[in-house]
Parts: structure tokens; C-alpha cells; sequence
């Protein structure tokens, strides 16, 4: 969480001229750990004026926000952790029953309804055999 790449690209000015951006990389400061600071390397903007525009730059960002309180500036926080996916590897009919499997830690629930309500199956872990009830039952997982 030291660095910053910033991917090649077009970027717009003030005046809304397009400027073609060389990809660039901003390193945090190891004295001011909440700034990031590198050079930034364009194209020539505007090719038919008689003067070279100006092909680099540094830049500086600052960055003293720290909205979770963990004392780490947003932009150098560990990424989001993703959300885990959720879903059966495999459902099977073994006679009057059905097999669920699935991998992680979810939670397997049922209802008579598919808006529920859902209830937990208590101690479910995979493989579940079910057999089940009534005219029509509804499995899900959830975490």
C-alpha cells in the first residue's frame, strides 16, 4: 500500500482539452505517510502550437481522511475486503432426498415460500441431505 500506479490514459483539463497521460506510478512519503507524490509524463497536448506544452509534471495528493479509524489514510487502507460468493457446488435427488454441497462457510435455509420466511437448518454443513416437505420447499445460502 506504498504505491499508487496510475494506468495510461486521456485526461481533461480545466478548458476541457484532452491530454494523453504516459502511465506514472506516486510513491507514499516515507516522512508524511499520509502523501503520495510522483511525476506524471504526458503527450504533447496541443501539437500544432509553435511552443511544446508542458510534458511533466509532479504531482502531490494528500490524503488525510481515515474514515474506518484504523489510523491508516484511506488511499493507502487495505483494499475492501471482496464479499464471499455464496452458491451450491452441487445439488443432487437421491430418492425422497436432495443433496446440497457447497464450499465455505454459509449458512443453509428454507422456506415454504421463495419470499420466505427462511429459516435456518440447524448444524447444516455440506453435504446436507434434506428430505423434504409439503407441497414445495425453497433452499438458499447465506452467511
Amino acid at each position: 500500500m506504498n504505491r499508487l500506479n496510475i494506468l495510461a490514459g486521456t485526461w481533461t483539463n480545466a478548458v476541457g482539452k484532452k491530454l494523453e497521460l504516459i502511465a506514472s506510478t506516486l510513491q507514499r512519503s516515507v516522512t508524511a505517510p499520509s502523501n503520495f507524490s510522483g511525476d506524471l509524463s504526458f503527450q504533447d497536448g496541443d501539437p500544432s502550437t509553435p511552443a511544446e506544452d508542458y510534458f511533466d509534471w509532479v504531482l502531490l495528493v494528500t490524503d488525510p481522511n481515515d474514515s474506518d479509524g484504523d489510523g491508516i489514510p484511506d488511499l493507502s487502507d487495505l483494499p475492501a475486503v471482496q464479499p464471499v460468493l455464496l452458491f451450491f457446488t452441487r445439488i443432487q435427488r437421491d430418492g425422497p432426498e436432495v443433496v446440497f454441497e457447497w464450499s465455505g462457510e454459509g449458512k443453509l435455509q428454507a422456506a415454504d415460500q421463495v419470499t420466505g420466511p427462511w429459516q435456518d437448518i440447524a448444524g447444516a454443513i455440506s453435504p446436507r441431505r434434506v428430505t423434504p416437505s409439503g407441497a414445495r420447499k425453497f433452499y438458499r445460502l447465506t452467511k
